[in-house]
């Protein structure tokens, strides 16, 4: 194993990747990213519920939705 990262709920959506950040939505309310080559903690946002939507990768931002039906735009200029 090169490494681990713990949330504190499950993660029941896929983890995407740029391939210099993947991106975990977890049920603990929060998207991360982590840094590819080491797992740390790159930036975290935490959207009020549990986001268990796929994460989709824009240009400008990441896009994902959480079980209070909301959808967010979050960019890594932001963090």
């Amino acid at each position: 194993m090169q490494w681990q990262f713990e949330t504190d709920g499950w993660i029941q959506s896929p983890i995407v990747t740029d391939g210099e950040i993947v991106y975990v939505a977890s049920m603990d309310n929060k998207v991360y990213a982590l840094r590819a080559t080491d797992g740390r903690l790159h930036w975290k946002y935490d959207t009020g519920a549990a986001v268990n939507q796929c994460i989709v990768i824009t240009d400008q931002s990441l896009i994902v939705g959480n079980t209070d039906g909301e959808l967010y735009a979050i960019s890594d200029k932001n963090q």
